[in-house]
C-alpha cells in the first residue's frame, strides 16, 4: 500500500503547512507501519496462536 496524495489547496480555512505536516509525517508513518504488520502476519505462526497472548494477537491489536 502506498500513501495517497493529498491536494493541500482543496480545503478552505487551512494552510498548506497545516495540512502537509500531518499528512506527510503521521499518515505516511501509519501506512508504513500497516505494511510492516501485513508482512509480519504473512509469516506469523497462526497454528500456535493463543487467544490470550500470541505474536499474532499482538500484531492485530
Amino acid at each position: 500500500m502506498d500513501p495517497k496524495p493529498l491536494k493541500y489547496t482543496s480545503l478552505e480555512g487551512l494552510s498548506e503547512k497545516q495540512l502537509k505536516e500531518p499528512h506527510d509525517v503521521l499518515y505516511a508513518g501509519y501506512v508504513k507501519k500497516t505494511n510492516e504488520i501485513r508482512e509480519a502476519l504473512k509469516t506469523a505462526d497462526t497454528a500456535g496462536a493463543n487467544a490470550t497472548y500470541s505474536h499474532v494477537r499482538k500484531l492485530l491489536l
